[in-house]
């Protein structure tokens, strides 16, 4: 694997939270409160700055609108050092979702994606220059399956490693699972691809079967990430035990650390098990992107659990 950039490509969508005591029915109006535009851009945008923050480079490719928000939100990326040259502006306000969290703290969302709809394969040929070079390209399933296989595509015809988080779960044409070098979906995710429930470790053998020419990598919050590679070969790498306070956006952690080890040539093995660190780490502080921490700060963390587990 070599170290040319990491491209990812998929939906930015801006979350908007408000809580209420009663989650209204149809045609009900209710008053709440405690509303927050936090730093969270959605799967893509959160796997761009986790791979970034670990220090690599990183392209993105999705759309952003031209309002204010879009402005501001390009802005931060680029700050983050993330090359937005091959994004796109729509005329369209930039995505939300809207998260209704109710007294039980379960969330009810609704997501308007109208901007990234533009994210097809035409404006992904069209961004053909940002995959040159590339070592991986990494995709999620909040944009279209056309985004994706068209990214794959691109990713084919510059011999780099095709990463899928097929998240939100969704059916998958044969032409993509044939463009996946790895798959990684969570216990759910792999459970909806099967059509069966089961441990994680079986669903991974599962999948494998069913994907020969993929390795599957199902994670599974606090019982780690569990691997079937090409080979055949399985391993399980474990998460710590770390004091939980907000497990929003973990799995964006482990996708964005995995593309970081694997690119500087880890073995999967190893690059897994740094997967599982960060998005420990993640969930021991509130948000997604807020709790993604540099590599000093990742490696600091995991020295300091380290010694006061052994």
């Amino acid at each position: 694997m070599g170290r040319g950039p990491i491209v990812v490509a998929g939906a930015h969508i801006q979350g908007l939270v408000m809580r209420v005591d009663q989650v209204p029915l149809e045609g009900e109006s209710v008053l709440g409160h405690g509303f927050a535009e936090p730093v969270d851009g959605g799967k893509a945008t959160n796997q761009a700055v986790c791979a970034a923050r670990l220090g690599a480079e990183v392209r993105f490719i999705t759309v952003l609108g031209s309002d204010e928000r879009g402005r501001r939100w390009r802005a931060f990326l680029e700050a983050e050092g993330i090359e937005m040259g091959w994004s796109f502006t729509s005329e369209r306000p930039t995505d939300v979702g809207f998260v209704i969290i109710g007294p039980r703290g379960i969330p009810s969302i609704a997501t308007a994606l109208d901007a990234n709809l533009e994210l097809d394969s035409q404006h992904v040929e069209e961004a053909a220059a940002g995959f040159a070079g590339t070592s991986m390209v990494v995709c999620q399933l909040e944009a279209s399956l056309e985004c994706a296989m068209a990214s794959f595509r691109m990713a084919r015809n510059h011999h780099a490693l095709t990463v899928l988080n097929p998240s939100p779960a969704a059916a998958l044409p044969p032409d993509l699972v044939e463009l996946t070098d790895i798959l990684v979906p969570n216990e759910h995710e792999a459970a909806y691809l099967t059509g069966e429930e089961g441990a994680p470790d079986l669903l991974a053998r599962r999948l494998r079967q069913d994907w020969p020419g993929s390795c599957i990598i199902v994670t599974a919050g606090e019982a780690g990430a569990y691997v079937c590679d090409r080979r055949g070969r399985e391993y399980h790498s474990p998460a710590p035990v770390v004091p939980v306070v907000d497990t929003t956006g973990a799995g964006d952690a482990f996708l964005g650390a995995l593309a970081v080890r694997l690119r500087s040539g880890d073995p999967l093995t190893t690059a897994v098990d740094a997967a599982v660190l960060a998005a420990s780490r993640s969930v021991t502080q509130d948000g997604s992107i807020p709790s993604y921490g540099r590599s000093d700060e990742v490696a600091a963390w995991a020295a300091d659990l380290a010694q006061r587990a052994g």
